[in-house]
């Protein structure tokens, strides 16, 4: 879920195209990207404040539901966007084929050593854990099995599907660039390429729909994410991500366009009212087959809007500061927040249903998050990131 975006240094010009086309800086389309990320993690984390609480509002006991899907899609969605560009460029322009060993080490600086921390500290907090479920969470195949994919960490679930993507996709491009390096028009193989990112779509649609199908229709949230939250079907958010990426990329000028935020609005809007409906519980086809499909068309139109240069004011909001240094922590956020909540929440001692104190509440816990998150971005996130950034060879910045 987590999307790499270089360094953080105050925010570029625009590049302008022609009126009303427009490609932003590089360094500009980073930082909205991390802000897009924060913004991500930030509705994860309402949503769990407010499904441990179970705040009740309106009468009913509501875990807001759709934050959680949304900044869940726009995760994988960037990570897509920003993954897929140097396999899109090799395969379009036929330029040398990233290294996937420096690929695999540039993951695993990234990634692993924090993992492995939060790992081990939710162990420590939560108390006795199933031995093997240790061991598959260390090996990062705790999503293959109901009985683990949640058990230690919750948002853990979301790094087993990412890994399954990182190791998918070189192999992918490498097949598709050997397949298409027989078609000398470019334009040609542009067109094939946006053919497989459709069938993608279409698979990971299918693959949601039928595996439900064939199931119980008393299944747990584990058993529905391990048959359908795989990286098959979460592969709908990785194709959403992966064709902006090759729309940018072979624009000359993205248009700009407020239908793209309009778009992104109504989407959200759409999660919203179908919670609403449904109190909270969707279901599991129109969960796993509907809404999440709409929340990522959703997180990649407004992707779009920033990246087009259609929201000049989001841009130079992502260059701020405040916003600069919670991306820089958002990775750590995200992997802690999960046990510390569940400590604070098993040792507080009345009831979190009423809106106040679950407000007050949440903004208490949140202070130990954030001091957790810093410590582990400073003594392990940062030192390996520096590490990581010794075996750079992709010609820009990629998903982490």
């Amino acid at each position: 879920m987590l999307v790499e975006v270089g360094s953080t240094s105050p925010s570029g010009s625009c590049a302008k195209g022609s009126p009303g086309n427009s490609h932003i800086a590089p360094q500009v389309r980073l930082q909205a990207s991390d802000a897009l990320r924060a913004l991500a993690i930030g509705m994860v984390l309402v949503h769990h404040f407010t499904l441990f609480t179970r705040v009740n509002v309106g009468g009913q006991t509501r875990g807001f539901d759709y934050l959680g899907r949304w900044g869940v899609a726009m995760f994988f969605v960037l990570t897509g966007y920003l993954l897929a560009k140097p396999y899109l460029r090799t395969i379009v322009h036929g330029t040398r084929f990233p290294s996937s060993v420096e690929f695999f080490k540039r993951r695993f600086f990234r990634l692993y050593p924090l993992y492995v921390a939060s790992l081990l500290g939710s162990v420590a907090l939560v108390g006795a854990i199933d031995l093997w479920s240790i061991l598959t969470h260390l090996v990062m195949i705790h999503g293959f099995f109901s009985r683990y994919i949640t058990d230690i960490n919750g948002p853990l679930w979301t790094m087993w599907v990412d890994v399954q993507f990182y190791i998918l996709l070189p192999p992918i491009a490498l097949a598709l660039r050997n397949v298409l390096s027989h078609t000398a028009n470019r334009t040609n193989r542009v067109r094939a390429i946006w053919a497989f990112l459709g069938a993608c779509f279409a698979i990971s649609m299918a693959e949601r729909a039928i595996s439900l199908a064939l199931t119980t229709p008393d299944l747990t949230w584990e058993h529905m994410h391990v048959v359908a939250g795989n990286v098959i079907g979460m592969g709908s958010q990785f194709a959403l991500g992966a064709g902006i990426a090759l729309y940018e990329m072979e624009s000359h000028a993205m248009k700009q366009t407020r239908f793209a935020l309009f778009a992104s609005v109504l989407g959200f809007i759409t999660l919203m009212l179908v919670e609403k409906i449904h109190g909270g519980t969707t279901g599991v086809i129109l969960s796993f087959v509907v809404t999440d499909p709409i929340a990522g068309l959703s997180a990649g139109a407004l992707l779009y809007a920033i990246v087009s240069g259609s929201l000049p004011r989001a841009e130079r909001l992502s260059g701020k500061t405040p916003v600069i240094r919670f991306a820089s922590l958002a990775y750590a956020v995200y992997l802690v927040h999960f046990p510390i909540m569940t400590v604070a929440v098993k040792w507080y001692p009345g009831s979190l249903a009423h809106p106040i104190i679950a407000t007050l509440f949440s903004i208490s816990v949140l202070i130990p998050i954030l001091v957790v998150a810093y410590a582990g971005h400073i003594a392990i996130e940062r030192p390996f990131l520096r590490l990581r950034d010794r075996h750079r060879e992709l010609a820009e910045p990629v998903a982490a």
